[in-house]
């Protein structure tokens, strides 16, 4: 495991902006955000109004959140395993992004739970290969 400091700058954006979202049946989409304009979507999620479709297989990097991740990659999400059915034949880089006070030595995990590449926190990056 790798640790590394975090310095102003280090993630540049890219021109290319997309989001994954939740459907109402519970279907995952991911789309290219041309602007900034939001609407209330699937579970009071706000989501871009202007929707343009993406093929999971054109994304190279996923950022996923979580309530709680520990060195090693594993993630407490919200519950519903969205995320984990969304990655579960993604083939990209998988960063989790959190506070420090997220990270944990230890979660609870199982087979169906998809681990993540790195670890964003506020204060170190960690390469969790």
């Amino acid at each position: 495991m790798k640790y590394t400091n975090i310095k102003k700058g280090t993630f540049i954006s890219r021109p290319n902006r997309f989001i994954a979202y939740v459907n109402i049946d519970g279907s995952e989409e991911v789309c290219h955000v041309k602007n900034t304009e939001y609407i209330k979507g699937a579970f009071s999620v706000r989501e871009p109004k202007e929707k343009i479709l993406c093929p999971k297989e054109d994304i190279d990097t996923v950022v996923v959140p979580g309530i709680a991740f520990d060195k090693k990659g594993n993630r407490m999400g919200f519950g519903k395993g969205c995320y984990d059915m969304f990655l579960e034949d993604f083939n990209g880089v998988k960063v989790g992004m959190c506070y420090d006070f997220q990270l944990a030595d230890d979660l609870p995990h199982s087979e169906y739970d998809i681990a993540m590449d790195y670890i964003f926190s506020d204060k170190i990056i960690i390469d969790c290969q």
